[in-house]
């Protein structure tokens, strides 16, 4: 069985074991890590681990864990990966960007980190 693969434009892929496997019993807690174009992260994982109860939990971060952005929860691979394509193709509009021949940075999007659950 093959990786189910993210369109997530602009992203790096740093690893991925994310599987559209009817056995929810055998996800485990580190499934996914791919750095957007911003150079947030987007962390995909089961929680509880193995638990067929369990739910996937989407975490953007900037940084490190201590600078969630965002969390967001679905029982579904494919609100996963909708997800996970989303926030890359944001991630794009929110990057850095030199001004023309300044050397500077233009500003960047700021925004609260809401908690999103996903039917």
């Amino acid at each position: 069985m093959n990786p189910v693969h993210f369109n997530a434009i602009g992203a790096k892929v740093v690893y991925n074991a994310l599987y559209d496997d009817p056995d929810p019993s055998l996800r485990a807690q580190d499934i996914s890590l791919l750095q957007l174009a911003d150079k947030t992260y987007v962390d995909v994982g089961w929680y509880p681990q193995f638990d067929p109860n369990g739910t996937f939990v989407i975490t953007h971060y900037k940084g490190d864990w201590d600078h969630i952005v965002k969390t967001i929860c679905t029982p579904r691979v494919s609100s996963v990966v909708e997800t996970v394509d989303d926030l890359a193709r944001n991630a794009i509009a929110r990057r850095p960007r030199t001004a023309s021949g300044t050397g500077k940075s233009t500003s960047v999007a700021n925004y609260n980190p809401p908690f999103v659950r996903v039917a």
